[in-house]
């Protein structure tokens, strides 16, 4: 999304986030981690094809300390951006998330990004936010209750030799494990993030938001299949 602004925004210092360590000189893998765009459901390999089944893909699946925050329940996340599922289970946000064929023989399976009309609560819905990873890993399988890093390579990495939230990041007044940001060794997270978060909706409205508010608003699909407000661009 980065690439397809920028020849309105002519200034990579706009895209800027003073709440991380990254520099206009850094690695392009290091300047489009700044910020994020939630990828769809559907291009996770461990979603089941059931919008009401998380037996994979949904916050309180994996990490037993997300229980603070769920009370035991499994909530499921979705996105807008699209995404590409090679034959091998490699996934790409590729195409700048157009989601099409992403080798010569045309054999990868496209997931589109998201309509305008395909989203039920725009208002409701994240568009892009401050985040560890470009689409926020969960193509690869991560929660935002996880921590990951894109690359094993510090150099590639927004904050280093480190593990950051796979989803929204609570950076802005906070840093270390209270902005989302954890040793190498941290994959469930104890310490949940309590500093504040700045997203684009895709209405096209910015908010701040506290972390913790942030992943303790749900909708309902269906009677007791509760989805992360934010993340349930199709839920009604």
């Amino acid at each position: 999304w980065a690439t397809l602004c920028f020849p309105y925004i002519k200034n990579v210092g706009i895209l800027m986030d003073p709440f991380t360590p990254a520099k206009e000189t850094d690695n392009p893998f290091v300047l489009n981690s700044q910020w994020g765009m939630p990828t769809r459901r559907a291009a996770s390999t461990a979603c089941p094809s059931s919008a009401s089944d998380f037996s994979g893909c949904a916050f309180g699946r994996y990490n037993p300390n997300a229980t603070v925050l769920t009370g035991g329940e499994r909530w499921g996340r979705d996105g807008v951006g699209g995404v590409n599922v090679t034959p091998d289970t490699w996934i790409w946000s590729a195409y700048y998330y157009k989601g099409g064929p992403n080798d010569s023989a045309n054999r990868g399976v496209g997931y589109p990004s998201l309509s305008n009309t395909a989203v039920a609560r725009p208002a409701d819905t994240i568009l892009i936010t401050q985040a560890g990873t470009p689409d926020l890993m969960w193509h690869q399988d991560w929660n935002p209750d996880e921590a990951f890093r894109y690359w094993g390579d510090p150099p590639f990495n927004l904050f280093g030799n480190a593990n950051a939230t796979t989803g929204p990041m609570g950076r802005t007044a906070e840093s270390g494990p209270k902005a989302g940001v954890y040793p190498t060794s941290t994959y469930h997270p104890t310490q949940f993030p309590e500093g504040i978060n700045v997203s684009v909706y895709t209405d096209g409205h910015a908010k701040a938001v506290k972390w913790r508010a942030l992943h303790s608003q749900t909708v309902e699909l269906a009677p007791g299949v509760k989805y992360l407000k934010y993340a349930s661009p199709e839920v009604p």
